[in-house]
């Protein structure tokens, strides 16, 4: 659940929008809130970065934290001056304190 949530939140934002972060994705099974990505490394129209999020599974009462790792395809229109993220793969999630199947279950 959280990659599909992740790829479709990320992937579909793009500079031209309007871009209040974080940005709240609500699913069946909870809400995830992603908070403005931090680029790493750009190379060519290659991007990856990295973003804080917070997980709240439907009848818990704390969220859990943790972050995200991406890589994606960076498309540039000139004269529009926009940039839009494409592609975007999540590599790696890490939520401290939590076992696998705990990940997993997020």
């Amino acid at each position: 659940m959280l990659g599909a949530c992740l790829t479709a939140c990320i992937a579909t934002t793009s500079l031209a929008q309007d871009l209040d972060w974080p940005q709240q994705i609500d699913a069946a099974r909870g809400t995830v809130i992603v908070y403005q990505p931090q680029p790493d490394k750009l190379v060519a129209n290659e991007l990856e970065g990295r973003a804080a999020i917070s997980v709240m599974p439907t009848g818990e009462t704390e969220p859990t934290f943790g972050a995200i790792f991406f890589k994606a395809r960076l498309e540039t229109d000139r004269e529009q001056r926009i940039a839009t993220i494409e592609n975007l793969e999540v590599l790696q999630t890490r939520f401290p304190n939590r076992t696998e199947d705990e990940i997993e279950a997020l």
